[in-house]
């Protein structure tokens, strides 16, 4: 009977302990912020200031992530870069070539540009 009781009170402590942990596991998860590093452009471009703009919407709809915006000096920068795992997200340029280890997650924006030519040039 002793023996009975004592396994009956380390089975209650035991649980007690486990519980306690994923407590204290499942409290720190909710309150871990995750920072993801993203590629932009120079820091008067355009690329950059857009990514300045995600990182605070992000930051004021998703608490719990934060993007740490880096200045590169763009699209093939960006594509070496998260190739080798040195940031989490990048901006590139939609014809910038890549490695299949990287996968688009969407279009930004519609990216215009003009070609042109010097008048000396004589093409028409």
């Amino acid at each position: 009977m002793l023996g009975r009781n004592k396994l009956i009170w380390v089975l209650i402590l035991f649980s007690i302990a486990v519980g306690t942990v994923l407590t204290v596991d499942w409290i720190q998860t909710q309150q871990r912020v995750y920072t993801l590093t993203m590629a932009t452009g120079g820091a008067s471009g355009e690329y950059y200031a857009f990514g300045n703009a995600l990182a605070k919407v992000v930051s004021k709809h998703q608490s719990n992530i934060g993007i740490q915006v880096m200045e590169s000096s763009g699209s093939q920068e960006n594509e070496e870069l998260i190739s080798a795992n040195k940031v989490d997200l990048a901006i590139l340029q939609a014809d910038t070539s890549v490695n299949n280890s990287v996968k688009a997650i969407t279009f930004l924006f519609p990216e215009m540009f003009h070609l042109v030519a010097n008048i000396d040039s004589r093409i028409e």
